[in-house]
């Protein structure tokens, strides 16, 4: 009877794994109804950003920190997908709530092709729900979002790439 109940256990404890795991592939999370992504504004570098300026452009969002391994991870695959498609319209973003000291260092040591924010008081984090990191939104060329996905990605792998080849292509997307 007890090697029932461990085998049964085993057998559980795996298929919640497996679906873990399956779950961790490439899915959108893509609203029913699109809603516009909620405009905010970063002052940085002596420079004033707004959301609005990318209007036009396929926002890749992506809320991040440097204690968040699984973000360190994807950083140098959100620089692969901004370079291969910066050029059809593509612009990441991404957004941290790290001190700004830490932040810059950071950024010194890499040359990333994409945009970093800093986000004072996790203001912007919190206009986005964000309840885990990384989390990364998908925003049309309209202002509206395509897409939350919870998790990290490779953003440089094959099935990445060939979505936002198709998708990029499309009007409106």
């Amino acid at each position: 009877m007890h090697v029932n109940r461990f085998i049964i256990s085993i057998a559980t404890l795996y298929l919640c794994f497996t679906q873990t795991v399956n779950a961790k592939e490439f899915v959108f999370d893509s609203p029913g109804v699109r809603q516009n992504a909620p405009e905010f504004m970063v002052k940085d570098s002596g420079r004033t950003f707004f959301l609005s300026e990318y209007k036009g452009k396929v926002v890749l969002l992506n809320f991040w920190s440097l204690e968040c391994k699984p973000c360190i991870d994807e950083m140098d695959s959100l620089d692969i997908l901004s370079r291969r498609f910066y050029n059809q319209g593509l612009r990441v973003i991404a957004i941290s709530s790290d001190s700004r000291k830490k932040l810059k260092r950071y950024i010194k040591k890499h040359d990333y092709h994409f945009v970093i924010m800093y986000d004072e008081n996790m203001k912007i984090r919190r206009l986005y729900e964000v309840k885990g990191l990384p989390t990364t939104y998908i925003i049309g060329r309209d202002g509206k979002f395509i897409a939350r996905i919870i998790g990290s990605r490779d953003w440089g792998s094959d099935q990445i790439i060939n979505y936002f080849s198709k998708r990029l292509k499309m009007i409106g997307y």
